[in-house]
């Protein structure tokens, strides 16, 4: 399959956002039993946790996840959708602002994360519009991740929107020289278990 230079530039940014150093990930696959490291196992075993429990949020986006290091744009899309659609706190005010609730605060992180991750998939697939309908959702919940801006900047330009794409060039500049707090983050301490949710394997 033929790539254009505007689907590279997606994967390269999508590799920035969250590839582990790669010393840190020999040391975590070393000590990883082969389950939690082989795709077709980890389809298995969350499709299994879906059957259990439908409205499981969190395999969905766990699965989904899957899908996408396996290149199965299809359903990475439909498991990232149906996570959303089971998330309770998928409309809940932004993170910043439920940190009292461990439990509400880790629904939104996995609800802007499947945002982020469904904006890419989009574009990845030449769907833009769907691509910026769903980084306009991350950027809302979560407005100071530099990264979203970037990518929303490249899928402007291939709708033809210079103005909004220079705009978002100018936003991404700006937060990579003065960062803003940004609480959709784990921690080492990490009480909510986002890194769990987050990290697949």
């Amino acid at each position: 399959m033929h790539l254009s230079s505007l689907n590279i530039a997606f994967l390269f940014l999508a590799l920035a956002m969250y590839v582990q150093p790669l010393v840190a990930h020999a040391e975590k696959k070393a000590a990883t039993p082969a389950v939690e490291t082989n795709p077709r196992l980890l389809i298995q075993k969350y499709t299994k946790d879906i059957k259990a429990n439908p409205n499981d949020f969190a395999a969905y986006f766990r699965r989904g996840k899957v899908y996408m290091k396996m290149n199965d744009i299809s359903n990475a899309i439909a498991d990232m959708k149906s996570s959303l659609k089971a998330n309770p706190y998928r409309d809940t005010m932004r993170i910043g602002m439920v940190k009292m609730d461990p439990d509400l605060n880790a629904g939104r992180v996995a609800a802007v994360w499947t945002h982020q991750w469904l904006g890419y998939l989009y574009c990845s697939k030449h769907d833009y519009i769907n691509g910026v309908a769903e980084l306009d959702k991350a950027i809302a919940m979560r407005p100071a991740y530099a990264k979203n801006y970037s990518n929303r900047s490249m899928a402007y330009r291939a709708l033809g929107r210079d103005v909004d794409a220079k705009a978002d060039e100018v936003k991404f500049h700006d937060l990579q020289k003065h960062p803003l707090h940004d609480d959709c983050v784990t921690t080492n301490s990490d009480p909510e278990g986002l890194k769990e949710l987050l990290d697949v394997f």
